[in-house]
């Protein structure tokens, strides 16, 4: 009897060490990943912030749609892999908003350019920490 409680015993703590490994594991892939996420938008805000800019006081000799084309599609190719369809469909809305006033259209409005750009910051954000963006507050 008394071996079997060794054994036991010894199992109990194998399973314990073998559990809290795994779980640790899971943890720091998790934190890894969401700093991925993280250092990937930082390093698309200035491009959004540039955007922003262009739309609202568009400078036609300094805009070079080639470069801008390129840079977007490098992010909603990215938003595609890591995000959830809410971020593909706001980044699609704010880059629509940002052609109009670049191009001085009438649908530009400055205020729905800012909710798209803060809907679509929420909607990265949430995805960047695996929470739900159905609590960001659509334009």
């Amino acid at each position: 009897m008394a071996v079997i409680g060794m054994v036991l015993s010894f199992l109990s703590g194998a399973g314990t060490a073998v559990l809290t490994q795994f779980v640790t594991a899971r943890l720091q892939h998790k934190l890894k990943l969401e700093e991925t996420k993280l250092s990937m938008y930082l390093s698309w805000l200035p491009f959004l912030c540039e955007c922003y800019a262009q739309a609202v006081h568009p400078v036609r000799d300094q805009h070079d749609e080639p470069a801008f084309l390129q840079k977007k599609l490098e992010v909603m190719g990215a938003i595609q892999l890591i995000g959830p369809s809410e971020a593909i469909d706001a980044a699609s809305s704010f880059f629509e908003m940002v052609e109009c006033g670049s191009k001085g259209l009438k649908q530009f409005d400055e205020q729905a350019l800012h909710r798209r750009f803060t809907y679509l910051s929420c909607v990265l954000c949430c995805a960047i920490h695996g929470e739900d963006p159905g609590d960001c507050e659509k334009p």
